[in-house]
This record gives structure tokens, sequence and C-alpha cells, in this order.
């Protein structure tokens, strides 16, 4: 304390003199001053001011050091350092270090002292060159793992379309050059690039990676409308160094010896985009890697000839399966290659070009058994459906499945038996009457919360003005035009929880509509528990309060002023 006290004094001394030197040159100013003079009395003010900077500065050092957070050791604040770097939620790698080494002294010493902070790299792409050295200075001897993009997306809130932004081919070069020297530190690697980088990504991947875990490698093309071309990827010295690889990522990238590469510990494999692969080559894959647990295709799958031997694809541990984009169209081949029985979580996802049929999704469906959740949307010919097991540590989720809602419903509740061990249930509004028509004889007898989501496929995708495209997120108004519910109602004797919601912007919902809605569902003798109403607007059942009766507890969030209260 008396070194700061002596601080005090001290700085208001000089404070004192720069007044009085104030006071005295703004009465030699009112008497005139000569040239030199000026230029005398300035470097005199420089020279104070300087001096009163520096103990500021020093009495600022005094002040951080007396805080409370600086009591912590060194080992306890590395502690803190690290438990934020490794929130995912949290802001990029690039904004933490910015601002955990901008606080003060301390924070920045220990930060620095530190290599294990400056092990993931990650910023912003017009920073990579000179971020990239700088922190593989400071991680030291460490494994680290970079994500390079040399080109950055920006959708256009307008229009919706996404715009890129390259890299300049020279900065690419130079940080391909870094990258390659320092490639025996690296443990995992993400590159994503267009057509005008790619002798910088070759001249990367043609040294050894000897200690690379995870790979990611993107490639896009320059246009949409451009035709599907891929990134080849060269048997070289780099696919012979990925011994250690236990995730792998490859978008729009093909390898003619893909199979035989020397992978042996993958976990996670995804092929994704405009590559193709044979059905043979991925039994290889997963015969060599007896670990697999996740596995996504999205990929052409090339089918053998009639004459081959049908190789099954050995997946022990296989836990994740996603079958999406061109794969869809081989789920048959991929059927009769994996035992399902055993795939804990399994989604199939189309596209434009895809659809899948009833027969395609069948063979998955019969593996739930006793569904407790299911989330079910379905509009037009196009139905995308979530089913959990909780008990049994089961998902499938299925997305534009190419059926109607009667369709999906009846074999859902004839074929498997669906319906009778859900207790949990989302819909849309849609699907109401068809799903009436079907539990008819067969109630939802251990349903207890159920969830009718009105926004989904009654939003207006886009619209045309002034002859561009432009997005409206703003959804039509939900009247009974969309609906005909009929006389009869759904059972649902076990029901405690009713929710009705909307996730997009100023739904509006007709009054009369909603409370039929409302009543078309059939509790019993019981009273519904709970009724919970988000997201939508309905002004003159807002005043009434006439949901109040329906349920013992009505909670209703009409719009984002009664959210915000």
């Amino acid at each position: 304390m008396t070194e700061v006290v002596q601080l005090g004094v001290a700085l208001c001394e000089r404070a004192t003199q720069l007044q009085d030197c104030a006071l005295l040159l703004d009465s030699q100013i009112e008497s005139g001053l000569s040239l030199d003079t000026r230029k005398d009395y300035l470097q005199y003010l420089d020279d104070y001011e300087r001096q009163l900077h520096a103990y500021a500065s020093q009495a600022k050092a005094h002040r951080n050091a007396l805080s409370p957070v600086n009591r912590l050791s060194p080992e306890l604040l590395t502690s803190v350092f690290r438990y934020a770097f490794d929130d995912p939620w949290s802001f990029s790698d690039l904004s933490r270090h910015l601002v955990i080494t901008h606080v003060c002294r301390r924070w920045r010493s220990v930060a620095l002292d530190d290599p294990y902070l400056w092990t993931t790299i990650k910023c912003p792409m017009s920073a990579q060159l000179d971020v990239l050295p700088l922190y593989l200075q400071r991680a030291k001897n460490r494994q680290c793992a970079a994500r390079i993009s040399f080109f950055k997306e920006k959708t256009n809130s307008w229009s919706g379309q996404t715009d890129h932004t390259s890299l300049d081919v020279a900065i690419a070069t130079q940080i391909a050059t870094t990258l390659k020297t320092h490639a025996h530190r690296l443990q995992g690697l993400t590159l994503r690039f267009r057509t005008g980088h790619i002798d910088a990504v070759r001249s990367i991947l043609s040294v050894a990676f000897m200690n690379l875990a995870q790979f990611h490698l993107e490639y896009l093309r320059e246009s949409h409308y451009q035709a599907p071309t891929t990134y080849t990827l060269a048997d070289n010295n780099f696919t012979a160094s990925l011994v250690e690889l236990t995730d792998m990522t490859l978008i729009n990238v093909q390898t003619e010896r893909f199979a035989v590469l020397p992978m042996t510990k993958l976990r996670g494999l995804s092929l994704q985009g405009d590559g193709k692969i044979t059905m043979d080559a991925v039994a290889r894959i997963c015969s060599r890697n007896p670990w697999l647990f996740s596995l996504t295709l999205g990929i052409h799958l090339v089918s053998p000839s009639s004459s081959s031997k049908l190789y099954q694809w050995y997946t022990p541990k296989l836990y994740n399966l996603k079958v999406q984009g061109a794969a869809v169209e081989f789920l048959p081949a991929i059927y009769r290659r994996v035992d399902f029985v055993h795939v804990g979580n399994v989604s199939l996802k189309s596209d434009h070009r895809w659809r899948l049929a009833l027969e395609d999704v069948s063979q998955v469906f019969a593996h739930i058994y006793k569904a407790g959740y299911a989330h079910i949307s379905c509009c037009a010919k196009s139905c995308d459906i979530t089913i959990s097991a909780p008990k049994y540590w089961r998902v499938v989720e299925a997305e534009l499945l190419n059926m109607s809602r009667p369709a999906l419903l009846q074999q859902l509740a004839f074929d498997f038996r669906f319906f009778r061990s859900l207790t949990s249930l989302t819909i849309n509004p849609c699907i109401i009457p068809s799903l009436v028509d079907v539990v008819d004889s067969a109630p939802l007898r251990l349903v207890t919360s159920l969830e009718i989501q009105f926004d989904h496929c009654h939003r207006t995708s886009r619209s045309t003005q002034g002859g561009h495209s432009t997005r409206d997120t703003k959804a039509q108004r939900f009247d009974a035009g969309h609906v005909e519910l009929g006389a009869r109602r759904l059972r649902c004797p076990a029901l405690v929880e009713l929710a009705l919601f909307a996730e997009c912007d100023e739904l509006t919902v007709d009054d009369e509509f909603l409370l039929s809605f409302v009543d078309v569902i059939d509790t019993g003798d019981t009273k519904l528990k709970k009724l919970r109403v988000s997201g939508l607007l309905c002004p003159a059942l807002k005043a009434s309060r006439a949901l109040d009766p329906r349920a013992e507890e009505v909670d209703c969030s009409w719009d984002s002023e009664d959210e915000e209260a």
C-alpha cells in the first residue's frame, strides 16, 4: 500500500506541475510568444505528458494486480482459459484470443505461456496468412488442428443466394507453404477450396502428415450451374501417411484407390457430393476399420455386376448411419449389406433428384421396437418423419418420403403397430384428418404429450418482386381452408399436455379454427392438464380468453410482445 500511496502522491505532484505550466503558458500566450519560445514550451509539455502517461499506466497495472480475479494462481487462471476455449457455443477462436490477451498484462502473459490455447487454428479468411504461423509458434511443439478456408460464404438476406469471396491465389500459396513446413505437427486439418486454389491444395496434399487424425476436404465448384465436378485425391505420400486417421470427410472429392488407403482406425467416415465409389470398396473399408462408429454416404454408389459376389459391410460398432443425396437411390442394395438391427441412429435424406418410396423405408421402420417419440410432418406428397425409441437408444429419420399421408400412417399403424407405444407425438395440422381415420379403431392410449406445429409447409418460401427472387419469412393465414377437421375426434385418453406453436414470423390463425382444433382432441373423461400456445396471432381469441376453460393450466404467448413481457 505504501508504494501505491507514493505513486499517487507523485502523480498528483506531476499533475500539479503540469497545471502550473499550463497556467504559465496561458499567461505567456496572452502576452505574446516568439516562435522559438513556442517550440520550447511545446517540447516541455510533451515531456511531461509522456511522464504522466507512464505513471498512469503504472497505476492501472497496480490496480489490476489488486483486483480479486488476479489473486488466482496462474495454474487456476489457465484452467479457466481452457474451459472458455472448449466451449463450442462461444465465439470464434480468434475473438476469444483477442479478448483474453487484451485484458491486462498478467492475463496476456498467462495465455501466451500456455501452448494448449493456441493448438486450434480457426480464424477469418483475411487473417489466415498472419494468424497461422503465429499460432503455430505459440503452440510450441504441441499437435495442432487447423481449419483453412480459401473462400468465404455470405448469404444475401434479400435474394437468399449465397455469394463467395475467394482468397488471393498468392496468399493461398504462402499458406500452403506454412502448412507443409508444419505437416508433422498437424493432428487435424480442414481444407475448403474452389477451382482457383487447386494447385495450392495439391501442394499441401503432396507431403506426409504422419500424425493426422481428423481430415476434412471440401471442394466447391465455381457455380451451381456448372456441371458436377470433383477434385481427385492423388495416390502419393499424403495418402500413404493416413495411418492414424480416425475421422475423414470428403465432399466433392474423388479417389480411385480409396479402398486401399492405409486407414485401419476410422471411427467416422463421410463421403458426400458428386464423387463415386463402388459397393465393394465400401465393404473393404468397413472390413479394415472394425471400430467404424459413424458412416455418412451422400455420393453415387456403383453397384457391382450381377455375377459378382455380394460382400457384406462388416460394421460391428456402427451406430450412426446417414444415407442422403445420390446414395438414396441405392437403399435396397445397402439393406442387403448392412445389419440394421444393431444400428442405433438411421438418417435417410433425399433431395430433388431422388425421393424415398415406401418400400425404401419399411425395412428401417421394422426395426423400431416400442417407439416412444415421433415427429411426423406431411404436405402434399412429401413426408418427413423422426422416430425415437429412447429405451433402446434408437432413432430413425427419413426426409422427403414420396408418399401420401394416409399411406404413411397406415404403414406405421398396421404394419408396425407403431402408435401403440407412443408417449410423445409432434405433427403438423394437415395430418390430423388422416391420423383420426387411422387411429380411430386404436386410439393413442399412451400419448401424454401432443405438439402441433402450424408453420410446416405453409410458409411462402419465395416471392418475385421487380424481377428478383426474394425470401418471404411470413406465412399465410391459417384457417379451415387449409385443413378440414371433420366431425370425428382424435382420441388420446392419457393426454396431459397439448402444445400449439409456430416458429415462423407472424402466423395468423383463425380464432374459430383454433378453438375447433383444440376441441378435436378427445381426452375422454379427464380434463387436459396443460395447454400451451406460442407464436400464433389470434387477436380476438387473445382478448376473449376463450381457451381458459379447455385446460387446468393455459400458457399462451401469442406473439413476440407477450414473450418479451
